[in-house]
């Protein structure tokens, strides 16, 4: 495919189910004229492996009323990602007001490798701000699985706050988590988060933090880690 207008432009308007794993694209930095083509019946997007998409790409994909599921595995560039940008403050904001604005009815989302790099001490907010994860969720009242596996700027994060023996950032979190069934959607029983490739320390603390913590919506956590530390969940 040339260029990513050629593809959404050649895309049905009563599609529902678009998975365009790992296709490449040419990309664009020229802004897609949203109203020359809608999408409303889209209820699941799967980008995974879609390494060249980029935030212009992926907005016209999105509608808030019906999608419900969206898979964005290895999507890096997104949210103003590298190369423009690897402040990991900036981008988690633009995360959260993208979801916010464009998918609020999600139920399942896939970020798996979306935020890969490396964070410096240097980088400015991070180290000052414990409940930067909090956003991710806060405006998905629906949201039953989150899977941030593979996330090296998130792991680093957490790393550093539990560096200052403060488990507030992770219990926060998993706060905010489970309670966005409260008063919002009493049907859910089970949640479901997803850390495979989390560094061991990381899923210790969360996984402590999840035992202790007293759940007032009645609804349980499953927690999916590598095999190899299976044995912590089981």
């Amino acid at each position: 495919m040339d260029n990513f207008m050629e593809l959404w432009l050649s895309l049905p308007g009563s599609l529902q189910v678009l998975r365009l794993h790992s296709l490449t694209v040419k990309p664009s930095s020229k802004p897609v004229e949203y109203s020359r083509k809608l999408l409303p019946q889209l209820t699941i997007v799967d980008l995974s492996g879609c390494g060249w998409i980029t935030d212009v790409q992926l907005k016209p994909l999105l509608n808030p009323t019906h999608l419900t599921q969206l898979d964005l595995a290895g999507c890096y560039r997104l949210f103003s990602g590298p190369p423009a940008n690897s402040d990991i403050v900036m981008r988690i904001d633009r995360l959260s007001a993208t979801l916010c604005e464009f998918c609020p009815q999600l139920t399942i989302l896939g970020l798996r490798s979306v935020f890969t790099l490396p964070l410096g001490v240097g980088d400015a907010g991070w180290t000052r701000d414990a409940f930067l994860l909090n956003r991710i969720v806060r405006n998905l009242p629906k949201l039953v699985v989150l899977d941030i596996s593979n996330n090296k700027s998130i792991t680093d994060y957490l790393s550093f706050w539990l560096s200052r023996t403060d488990c507030t950032t992770i219990r926060s979190f998993i706060t905010e988590f489970l309670n966005l069934t409260v008063g919002r959607l009493k049907t859910i029983h089970t949640q479901k988060l997803i850390i495979r490739d989390w560094p061991l320390d990381c899923v210790e603390a969360l996984l402590m933090e999840v035992h202790s913590l007293a759940n007032p919506t009645s609804s349980s956590l499953t927690v999916v880690v590598d095999n190899r530390l299976q044995h912590l969940v089981s």
